[in-house]
């Protein structure tokens, strides 16, 4: 099956519709003007990393790649979002992998996981068929629901990623012990720059981008997006996207994993 390229026909939110062109490039110049130290800085920690021996400056030097991680990690949001609002994003659909990308996710995330004693635990059926996607954006919009949990959750917690088909197509949960959210919270959690409320921002620092990103890009995948929470018991955000038209089974083993 080829591959097929898509432009970006997601149409803008009215938490978009404030936004002005010179606002767009402003943020696309910002995003674009912080990789440069990022990467001289992560490249100085790699350095240092492989010429100190001490636990202490390890430890250090640890701290200081977890903290550009992040900061990379915003940057990319921005750059993801700027360009799904200026209706420049592109699709590259093809048969894809969820378990495969959820795994991928979950490698990329390990340095926080780890350091906050989270488990990640997937669930997923015996017999899944590709979706029809775009695996970098499907990835980046796992790397965001998983990095919301890691954060809205306690240390120790557990996380847990399901994946299931649902009629045509296939559906992902991700599944928190956190703090919750109230019913009028649920009602914007998708919208751009919401942080929620202050119960919640204080597990959490950030832009409050990474949830419009996920809705903007699965939308654009011809899915859909919720989230189910109730305050001091949990949140699971889901997404269904279609299954890819060529219906080939994959792994015929239930399939577990921890970080």
């Amino acid at each position: 099956m080829s591959n097929v390229l898509i432009s970006s026909t997601y149409s803008s939110s009215k938490s978009f519709n404030h936004l002005q062109k010179k606002d767009l490039q402003a943020m696309t110049r910002f995003s674009h003007e912080l990789k440069v130290p990022l990467s001289t800085i992560s490249l100085i920690a790699d350095l240092l990393e492989e010429s100190q021996e001490s636990n202490e400056c390890k430890g250090l030097i640890s701290h200081l790649k977890n903290s550009v991680n992040w900061l990379k990690t915003m940057v990319e949001d921005i750059e993801t979002w700027t360009t799904i609002v200026d209706r420049r994003l592109v699709l590259k659909l093809e048969p894809v992998s969820i378990v495969e990308c959820v795994h991928e996710a979950v490698q990329i995330l390990a340095p926080i996981s780890n350091q906050k004693n989270k488990r990640i635990l997937l669930l997923a059926s015996e017999r899944l068929s590709p979706a029809w996607a775009d695996k970098v954006r499907l990835k980046h919009v796992i790397i965001n629901l998983l990095n919301n949990a890691i954060n809205y959750s306690l240390d120790g917690d557990q996380i847990e990623v399901e994946v299931l088909e649902i009629d045509n197509f296939v559906e992902t949960r991700v599944r928190d012990h956190g703090p919750g959210m109230d019913s009028s919270e649920l009602d914007r959690v998708f919208e751009s720059f919401f942080r929620g409320s202050v119960g919640r921002e204080s597990y959490s620092k950030g832009q409050g981008l990474g949830l419009s990103i996920v809705k903007a890009i699965v939308e654009m995948h011809g899915g859909v997006v919720g989230v189910q929470s109730s305050r001091g018991v949990g949140t699971t955000f889901w997404f269904r996207i279609p299954l890819a038209l060529d219906k080939t089974p994959k792994s015929s083993s239930r399939l577990f994993m921890s970080v």
